[in-house]
């Protein structure tokens, strides 16, 4: 978030610009008067939350040193998990280093506890891909697809269905199989899952690798939900025709996204790739089951019922039949919220699950995975999770956030003015976009800034971003911000906090309104770039805002609440007929008129 004070300075006055375009009052002076209404109060807003990314204790190892230290036959993982960390020199945290080494070293079902924003996917994904990356050497080559597989583009709009994956050797072979079932509670958890699995196995990078090592084949995914296109039997033509729209639709929206060259590259991720990896519709995953299912538990019930899906499972069984060394994954986000009568359901569809792939719960051929925030290495938790899941050879995983100096928030009051001095020369007005890190100007500022932190190499630096990431390190930016998180609850935990109570704490600010120096050290973290291309300190913003709210309005026309004079102002000639607006419900104006809500036709 390079800018999260502007940001919400500007969304602000588009919404605002908005209401008042979308639905205007007759009389001028009313339209002011409301815009100052929506000014003083939180009617269409509330204050910007800011959260500092967690930071946990470092394995010291990249994804490449570590997949070093497992059995050789999981040394192609960097190329199938590069892609979930933006900078391939990342290292691993050691919570996600443990994770993949309990399940592929040891053996070990896994249970990951650690908070939000812990890389937990990370920890799940990883044993999923070492797994991939070793079985995948043996699979048959998969030649280019046919001329004809884009069948949706027909000029003629008569084409029939293509399976996606009907050309490849495994098709032939028949190890199109589901791997791992990645199960969560929520379609929007879904839809995030997707994002990342596109970034780190249908990049440009990811796929020319398998091109090249793995003969052409691809990592499948697919995401199976009520959003999937298209329910219906294949062969059914008003599905076909519902289909070849969608696949349309799609295709466009994914090439447009891929040809804008001033969208971000990470956009390309939340559109899916129609050459890559990804599993199209639903009659292609019942054709060929994607090597990692995405879903819900109330979708999995649904599948296990009915017959349009009952390949599904008929294949990922044969494939774990022809070889007591394939594994396959479940992995159960949330676990924590599978507990009384609903858990004990999701606990039987699991069983159901099973015994349709010809697994029972000691199999040695079955991985359980699972994130929860409250599961613990306690006798009661231990047996929650023998219950659930039919047996209990799980690592819990938990690490706990480093934790700042308790007067880490003090440490950035000096250099206020200096900060204050840095917003003012990279984004004097807030309403504006921030100038490019890059800029001149930008450049300077930074330098400056790095100089005054402490940063002796500053005034040679040719990388201003680099030079001022090391300062805010020397200068423990990051710690004093996650103090100041941490004194802004009860709880003295780290977690989400009111920008302008940040303030406060760092920079003595007062008045409710976020400070330039505020402003300032956020610009500052979002700006620098350390050597791996990550901020000092990473931050999430949290904006929220409210759906237009109604409006009250006095029905004296001469009010005079609060010292408002008689309303004067008039349109063609005619004085408005009421007094006061009022942000909130109430019976009486302060005048001691009748307080009505404001209509708006």
């Amino acid at each position: 978030m390079h800018d999260l004070v502007g940001a919400h300075e500007r969304m602000t006055s588009v919404y605002r610009k908005y209401i008042e375009s979308a639905f205007p009052l007759r009389y001028p002076h009313m339209n002011e008067e409301r815009r100052a209404l929506y000014a003083e109060s939180d009617i269409l807003r509330q204050p910007p939350l800011l959260e500092p990314t967690p930071v946990y204790p470092s394995s010291g190892l990249t994804l490449a040193a570590a997949a070093a230290e497992l059995p050789s036959a999981y040394r192609d993982l960097p190329n199938f998990g590069r892609g979930l960390w933006d900078n391939p020199d990342t290292e691993l945290w050691a919570h996600q280093w443990e994770s993949l080494k309990a399940v592929i070293a040891d053996g070990k079902d896994l249970v990951v506890t650690t908070g939000t924003g812990s890389g937990k996917t990370e920890c799940f994904l990883l044993p999923i891909l070492a797994e991939i990356a070793r079985e995948s050497a043996g699979w048959p080559g998969s030649p280019p697809p046919p001329s004809d597989s884009r069948w949706w583009e027909d000029a003629g709009g008569k084409a029939d269905w293509r399976s996606q994956w009907a050309h490849t050797g495994r098709h032939a072979a028949v190890l199109h199989a589901v791997r791992a079932l990645i199960m969560y509670p929520l379609n929007a958890l879904v839809e995030d899952q997707l994002r990342r699995l596109r970034q780190a196995l249908d990049s440009d990078a990811a796929l020319a690798w398998m091109d090249a090592n793995r003969a052409g084949n691809r990592v499948t995914f697919g995401r199976y939900t009520g959003q999937t296109p298209v329910p219906g039997a294949r062969g059914n033509k008003d599905a076909l025709i519902r289909l070849r729209g969608e696949m349309r639709l799609i295709a466009r929206e994914s090439a447009a996204v891929r040809d804008d060259a001033e969208l971000p590259p990470e956009t390309r991720y939340y559109f899916p790739n129609m050459d890559g990896g990804e599993m199209r519709s639903r009659w292609d995953m019942q054709d060929a089951p994607p090597d990692i299912l995405i879903t819900n538990y109330h979708m999995l019930n649904i599948m296990l019922m009915r017959s349009i899906e009952a390949g599904v499972f008929a294949k990922t069984r044969d494939w774990l039949k022809s070889d007591r060394a394939n594994k396959f994954f479940l992995v159960t986000d949330e676990l924590h919220s599978h507990r009384g009568t609903a858990g004990t359901e999701v606990g039987y569809i699991l069983r159901l699950l099973l015994d349709r792939l010809g697994l029972s719960p000691d199999s040695e051929q079955l991985v359980f995975l699972a994130t929860s925030a409250s599961v613990d290495a306690s006798d009661e938790s231990r047996e929650f999770l023998r219950q659930f899941f039919g047996r209990d050879k799980f690592r819990i995983v938990s690490k706990e956030q480093e934790t700042p100096e308790s007067n880490a928030r003090d440490w950035m009051r000096p250099f206020r003015d200096d900060f204050k001095r840095f917003a003012n020369a990279v984004q004097p007005d807030a309403l504006a976009p921030m100038s490019p890190p890059d800029a001149g100007k930008a450049g300077d500022a930074m330098i400056s800034l790095a100089k005054t932190l402490g940063n002796d190499d500053a005034l040679s630096a040719a990388d201003p971003p680099n030079a001022l990431a090391k300062a805010l390190l020397d200068a423990k930016a990051g710690d004093a911000l996650r103090d100041a998180c941490a004194a802004s609850n009860d709880k003295g935990e780290i977690r989400a906090a009111m920008v302008h109570k940040l303030d406060e704490t760092l920079f003595g600010a007062n008045g409710g309104e976020t400070s330039d120096a505020m402003r300032g050290f956020l610009l500052a973290l979002g700006m620098s770039r350390k050597d791996d291309g990550t901020s000092p300190q990473p931050v999430r913003g949290h904006l929220f805002y409210h759906n237009i709210q109604n409006m009250w309005v006095c029905a004296n026309p001469f009010c005079d609440a609060d010292g408002r004079q008689a309303t004067l102002a008039d349109y063609d000639g005619q004085r408005a007929p009421v007094g006061a607006l009022h942000a909130n419900h109430r019976i009486t104006c302060s005048c001691g008129g009748r307080v009505l809500e404001l209509l708006v036709c």
